[in-house]
């Protein structure tokens, strides 16, 4: 396959690259290649495009765009580069069309063009797979030390960050903790990918959870109080130094 002198494609050609500084091309796309194997490690599944995922390197704001015409399916995503927070919005947005990918692998789902990923699940699988270093022991003692936790609830529903930046790192603290709790539950991985099937077909975040894990918990409160005792014997943290 030809392309322009500006264009890249990976070692494995699941993804392409155009544009930018080719300098950057071979560790942006090492990374998706690298992120990709990681998720679908996770899920124990395996995605293969019909065309590669092109990156495309733009000034704008960083964005997904997923189109469907006669033969396949385009993914494209816009990618404005720059400091290490840039870089894990390309991150996020691949981890949003690999789970894309990991829903349509199932026969139930028919909507294709209005799919709802959440916002806690790609932050949570973004942490879990960037860092060398276990979050969930200490995610509880850095909450209480920037004064809050967010609630479950709030966890489960928000599909956008917040203004503050402190809160969004509370946010990814909790996220990423609670994904690695879900995972390492009897069939983590089969129940997370239930979950999200059943967030296409059910009225909120929370009811699709539990019916997900319906054999572990009945309420979030369930769910809450195992998650968070689980963390503290992890993390060495006293019972009342979180409550």
């Amino acid at each position: 396959m030809l392309f322009h002198a500006w264009t890249r494609e990976s070692a494995r050609s699941n993804f392409m690259i155009t544009g930018g500084h080719p300098e950057l091309h071979p560790l942006i796309l090492e990374k998706a290649e690298k992120l990709k194997q990681s998720l679908e490690d996770l899920f124990q599944f395996s995605v293969s495009w019909a065309q590669p995922l092109h990156i495309m390197i733009t000034h704008h704001k960083t964005r997904t765009e997923i189109k469907w015409n006669k033969k396949a399916l385009s993914r494209i995503i816009y990618f404005s580069p720059g400091d290490h927070l840039k870089y894990l919005e390309l991150d996020r947005e691949l981890i949003r069309i690999l789970l894309y990918d990991l829903i349509l692998t199932e026969p139930e789902i028919v909507n294709h063009k209005h799919l709802m990923i959440p916002l806690w699940l790609v932050e949570g699988l973004l942490y879990n797979i960037r860092t060398d270093e276990l979050i969930t022991p200490h995610f509880l003692y850095e909450s209480q030390k920037m004064n809050g936790i967010i609630s479950l609830e709030e966890l489960l529903t928000r599909q956008t960050f917040f203004l503050k930046e402190e809160q969004n790192i509370l946010f990814s603290f909790e996220a990423a903790s609670l994904t690695e709790y879900l995972f390492s539950l009897p069939l983590g991985d089969v129940k997370l990918k239930r979950y999200l099937l059943l967030c296409q077909q059910e009225t909120s975040s929370e009811l699709a959870l539990l019916k997900a894990f319906e054999r572990h918990f009945t309420r979030l409160g369930e769910l809450k109080a195992d998650w968070i005792q689980k963390a503290k014997m992890a993390g060495g943290i006293e019972s009342n130094e979180v409550e």
